[in-house]
């Protein structure tokens, strides 16, 4: 279950790259699976656990390479912004881990990795505030949250049941806790249309599609005589400033 998530992941990194956008997504959740799945196969490796092994391994790869398609496809601004400090941290965060592992310090990657897991089950969260301003979950992909949802159950259990490995699924109870929100989040804004499709359309923040009717009205002197015509147009609403400042009355067009 960890590995659709993973697969779900490298979808929207697929969908990214095909439209050379990241429209409203976050660099957060690749930043998170990378230095999450890296701290866990360096604490499978020492425990020599290679049902934590396997899986992580393949997530380092997808978060790495999640981050790369998202980096080489965000404007400028993204980086400026955000980036720098989460590139920052998952350099921080690699190199503590090969510190660790050196000295074959397992607790300690373990109890940071119990931290980096409830961070990456949450990480979809980051986009919390566009979504509730927005009323919709176009900000956050369903079936990665979805397949968070299960694959957090599946090693909640298998901590309790099999492992009986505190640092398993103690975090996993908080992962399945935070996923459970986002699946709440998805029952009350629905989930968009095309997550159905298999895939992940980002928008950009502030661009709305609408939908209006109108009719074509002939002249009066013509009325009866030709049909009237009802006509159905989509736009993106937007902001016209040309007729004073931001905010200032522009008109809506």
């Amino acid at each position: 279950m960890f590995m659709a998530m993973q697969v779900s992941m490298v979808g929207t990194s697929l969908t990214i790259h095909r439209n050379r956008q990241v429209g409203s997504l976050s660099i957060f959740p690749f930043v998170s699976m990378f230095v999450n799945s890296f701290l866990w196969t360096c604490y499978g490796i020492l425990r020599e656990d290679y049902t934590v092994v396997v899986p992580n391994l393949s997530g380092t790869v997808v978060g790495l390479a999640g981050m790369f398609v998202f980096h080489t496809n965000a404007p400028i601004e993204s980086y400026e912004l955000e980036g720098k400090y989460f590139y920052a941290g998952a350099s921080a965060f690699t190199l503590f881990g090969l510190l660790s592992f050196s000295y074959g310090a397992d607790q300690l990657i373990g109890s940071v990795a119990v931290v980096m897991c409830v961070v990456l089950m949450g990480s979809p969260l980051v986009v919390l505030r566009t979504v509730l301003m927005d009323k919709n979950c176009q900000a956050m992909p369903f079936w990665t949250s979805f397949t968070t949802w299960i694959n957090t159950l599946s090693w909640m259990l298998y901590g309790i049941v099999v492992a009986h490995d505190f640092m398993i699924y103690f975090p996993n109870i908080c992962g399945f806790i935070l996923a459970s929100f986002q699946m709440v989040l998805f029952a009350i804004f629905g989930i968009p249309a095309e997550s159905w499709a298999g895939g992940y359309s980002p928008i950009s923040v502030g661009t709305t599609k609408r939908t209006v009717s109108a009719s074509i009205i002939a002249p009066a002197a013509l009325q009866g005589k030709v049909p009237i015509i009802p006509v159905r147009a989509v736009y993106s609403p937007q902001k016209d400033y040309s007729a004073g400042t931001p905010g200032g009355g522009g008109n809506t067009v």
